[in-house]
């Protein structure tokens, strides 16, 4: 594996970032540019996720998480989505 890990932020998780309180968002983007990005097996960094979010990964980043999809192959990490604790399990309408 890659020192560097590529990670690429989707559209919703950059809308969900723009919204949050400066320092919080700044924290978030810390921990991934500088803690996860040169983190030797960033996997190690999450845990795995269930039913309806079967497939992706959490971090843990204070009281949010950032769910994640990693390709180990190519060392990228995708954030799909950046939500607060108390509502980031919750399924969404639409059947997601």
């Amino acid at each position: 594996m890659s020192l560097a890990w590529t990670i690429i932020i989707e559209p919703l998780a950059k809308q969900q970032l723009a919204k949050l309180d400066k320092a919080v968002a700044q924290r978030i983007v810390d921990f991934l540019f500088i803690r996860v990005k040169t983190h030797p097996n960033p996997i190690k960094l999450t845990e795995p996720l269930f039913g309806h979010l079967a497939g992706l990964r959490r971090f843990r980043v204070g009281d949010y998480r950032l769910f994640a999809n990693f390709n180990l192959n190519d060392s990228i990490i995708f954030i799909q989505t950046i939500a607060h604790r108390r509502e980031s399990y919750e399924r969404k309408k639409g059947g997601n």
